[in-house]
């Protein structure tokens, strides 16, 4: 069980964050000039992205649902944050979960907007 809960999610999230750094690197020497403000874009959700591997390889929440419920703690043995963070960190792991769901609805209203132009 602690393979599953702790390590795993940290290899996860360094794939994540080689990933994302990978895509910023082609973004910024890669791309086409016409891409334009789409590029800016990409840049901004891979750096959100990175953020939100940090934080769920730091904290290394633990998600737990059953129905319609839905909740998030923090062990403070899992955890490499000291204890005090904990709540801090697993408030912000909800957060970054909401603000995850709003850029890839922003991300996908984009695209829409540049394909009915």
């Amino acid at each position: 069980m602690n393979f599953v809960h702790t390590i795993y999610p940290r290899i996860t999230s360094s794939i994540a964050i080689l990933n994302n750094v990978l895509l910023i690197i082609l973004i910024l020497f890669k791309s086409h000039p016409r891409v334009g403000k789409y590029k800016i874009l990409m840049i901004y959700i891979s750096v959100f992205e990175i953020l939100y591997a940090v934080l769920d390889a730091l904290g290394a929440p633990a998600i737990f649902t059953k129905g319609a419920m839905f909740v998030v703690a923090t062990y403070n043995d899992r955890s490499l944050v000291p204890p005090v963070f904990s709540e801090m960190f697993c408030d912000c792991f909800c957060v970054f979960f909401g603000i995850s769901m709003a850029v890839f609805a922003i991300h996908f209203i984009y695209r829409y907007l540049v394909v009915i132009e």
